[in-house]
């Protein structure tokens, strides 16, 4: 079975440990970001199964994000 790379996109501390400890006694880790131009960068040079996304970010809102980083041939791709 293939690992699964996923990508949380935080802004907020106390919101991203929260999410993190969820995740991590689910079994789960991601890698995570806080900025916007981090999170661009990473979309850009990983492979992503499953993106997290803060729906309010300073920078851009999740909904926005989302638009541009599905379009990246890096994440839902078999």
């Amino acid at each position: 079975m293939r690992h699964l790379n996923r990508i949380l996109v935080e802004d907020e501390e106390p919101i991203l440990n929260l999410i993190r400890i969820i995740l991590k006694e689910a079994g789960y880790e991601c890698i995570e970001t806080i900025t916007d131009h981090e999170t661009i960068d990473l979309v850009d040079h990983n492979r992503f199964d499953l993106a997290i996304l803060d729906i309010m970010l300073l920078e851009m809102n999740g909904y926005e994000r989302l638009k541009t980083i599905s379009c990246s041939c890096y994440l839902f791709d078999d």
